[in-house]
C-alpha cells in the first residue's frame, strides 16, 4: 500500500469512527433519558458508563455531556453522524453552542482544526463570563525527591523568570562540562 493509499485509509477509518461515535452518544442520550441505569443500581448515567464501559469518570461524564447537548443541536448532531465533524470538534464546540449560535459554530468548525476550535471555544467562554476565564496561576515551586536518588522540580513562573531560571539551568550544564 502507498503512503497516499495509508492516507486515504486513515481517513476514511476516521469518518467512520466518528459516525459509529455519533451512534455511541445517541445511545447514551436516550439511555440517560430512560433512567434505566439507576435500574442498574448507579448513580448515574456517567456512572454506569464507567462501571459498565470501563471508561474513566471524567471521559464517562465527558460523554453524556455531549450527548445530551447534541440533542438539542440538529446540525451539529447530523454533521457528525455524517462525519463532517469529529467528536473532537463537537466535544469543544457543545461547551458554548446554542440553538442560536449553533450554525455560525458549525460553519467555522468546518474548516478550523480541532486544536483551534478549542481556543476559540474556551475563548468564547471566557468572554460570554469573565468569572469562568482561566486565571493566573500563583508561583510554585514543588522538589520531591525520586527513588533513584534524581530530583524532579517543578514551577510555576512568569515568562521573564522562566527564561532566567532555564538560562541559569543551562549554564550550570556548561560549566559542568
Amino acid at each position: 500500500m502507498t503512503p497516499s493509499e495509508l492516507g486515504e485509509e486513515i481517513a476514511s477509518l476516521s469518518a467512520h469512527i466518528d459516525a459509529a461515535e455519533h451512534r455511541l452518544l445517541e445511545c447514551i442520550r436516550l439511555f440517560d433519558e430512560s433512567g434505566e441505569w439507576c435500574d442498574q443500581g448507579a448513580l448515574s448515567c456517567a456512572h454506569w458508563l464507567s462501571w459498565r464501559v470501563g471508561l474513566d469518570p471524567g471521559t464517562a461524564r465527558e460523554k453524556v455531556r455531549v450527548a445530551r447537548a447534541l440533542g438539542k443541536l440538529p446540525a451539529m448532531d447530523e454533521a457528525l453522524r455524517s462525519a463532517r465533524l469529529s467528536y473532537a470538534k463537537v466535544r469543544a464546540l457543545t461547551r458554548v453552542a446554542t440553538a442560536e449560535n449553533e450554525g455560525r459554530l458549525l460553519e467555522l468548525a468546518l474548516v478550523a482544526t480541532a486544536a483551534q476550535l478549542e481556543r476559540l471555544c474556551r475563548g468564547y467562554r471566557a468572554a460570554l463570563d469573565p468569572e469562568e476565564a482561566p486565571q493566573p496561576e500563583e508561583r510554585s515551586v514543588y522538589r520531591r525527591t525520586l527513588a533513584g536518588g534524581m530530583v524532579k522540580v517543578e514551577m510555576v513562573l512568569e515568562p521573564d523568570e522562566a527564561d532566567l531560571v532555564l538560562r541559569a539551568v543551562e549554564r550550570a550544564r556548561e560549566v559542568r562540562a
